[in-house]
């Protein structure tokens, strides 16, 4: 179902829940919880964008280079020097002591490097996700020119897949704006390509409701399962393990959360968010500090609080959600160039 301006809400509804995992995931929630949450939440992003997109043979370099350049390395480099400035003026004199001890220079550098890896990018890790799907998206259309056979076009992303776990098992130096994870996330990417380009009809259509739920339910035992057999990665750092369990682990949590998206009835709030979710993305550590921040000074509350406390993390990435609105509307009304979008909404 498209809404008025021919957005499928089922992709903004799995976008909130994405995004709201990225945030659960950053908090100081129990193990067990981030185990499952980071075997799927960023390959799920790669296949939204994937499905998002229509590349063919025919697609222009110069076409692509110029809309990614606006709808992703601008939004880049804005959330990237802002939050390098609220680390430089606050987190560097009164944060973490890794965040005290690491020198003004090498974030600086790590923005333009695009390593989202250790303190390389420490005032904002996750934006290495931006860079990462440039690399990912140019690296796919690449692979579709070379290769316009479909059958080669599936080995070509096969050998891409083998050299990206490859990188990982001999520990290889990180190449820049993800070059590296670009080699693996470029198989989620293409399954949600297939899956908008190449279905001529979605799977689910013709599943009744309650083979909806039963096939929802099925993913999401596969993806706990499967996770915990795997164990802890982290797509940012190369970080895979066993990549058969990964592969399978993180297919199924994102089929998991586009057939909750998909039952989820629709909700304005909630496709709201899902349609912001790159201000969210790269604002949202800093927004998680300053309302702890706040909360500990108002209620004295220290931020113990929140350790391995699943309920208390929920309603702080809730809050931080709901503290973002202003924000949005600000920067969608003021400037809405700076993230990704060509006219004021």
């Amino acid at each position: 179902m498209k809404t008025r301006d021919n957005r499928i809400q089922w992709i903004d509804r799995a976008k909130f829940i994405g995004i709201f995992l990225v945030i659960l995931g950053h908090c100081s929630i129990p193990v067990y919880l981030k185990v499952w949450i980071y075997s799927f939440h960023m390959p799920l992003f790669f296949f939204i964008s994937g499905s998002l997109n229509k590349f063919n043979f025919q697609t222009s370099y110069h076409d692509v280079f110029r809309k990614k350049t606006r709808t992703l390395i601008i939004p880049y480099f804005f959330f990237g020097i802002v939050t390098y400035l609220f680390w430089l003026l606050v987190h560097s004199k009164y944060g973490s002591p890794h965040d005290v001890s690491t020198p003004f220079y090498i974030p600086l550098l790590g923005l333009f490097y695009s390593n989202g890896f250790g303190e390389w990018m420490v005032f904002n890790q996750p934006l290495w996700f931006l860079t990462c799907l440039f690399s990912t998206e140019i690296l796919f259309l690449s692979t579709i020119k070379i290769s316009p056979n479909y059958s080669r076009f599936i080995i070509e992303i096969s050998i891409c897949l083998l050299a990206g776990f490859t990188f990982s098992y001999l520990h290889a130096p990180r190449l820049p704006w993800g070059l590296n994870i670009a080699l693996v996330s470029i198989s989620f990417y293409w399954l949600g390509w297939f899956y908008a380009n190449r279905l001529s009809q979605p799977f689910y259509e013709k599943w009744s409701k309650l083979k909806l739920l039963v096939m929802t339910l099925l993913f999401l035992i596969l993806s706990v399962v499967l996770s915990f057999m795997n164990g802890r990665v982290d797509m940012n750092g190369g970080v895979f393990n066993n990549p058969i369990f990964y592969m399978a682990a993180a297919s199924s949590g994102l089929f998991f959360v586009v057939l909750t998206a998909i039952i989820i009835p629709s909700n304005r709030v909630i496709e709201f968010w899902g349609r912001e979710t790159l201000i969210i993305l790269g604002f949202h550590l800093m927004g998680l500090s300053g309302i702890k921040f706040f909360i500990g000074k108002i209620f004295g509350f220290t931020n113990y609080i929140y350790e391995d406390a699943i309920l208390a993390n929920v309603m702080l990435s809730l809050l931080t959600l709901i503290c973002f609105i202003p924000v949005i509307h600000f920067l969608n009304r003021y400037f809405p160039f700076l993230v990704g979008k060509k006219k004021a909404i």
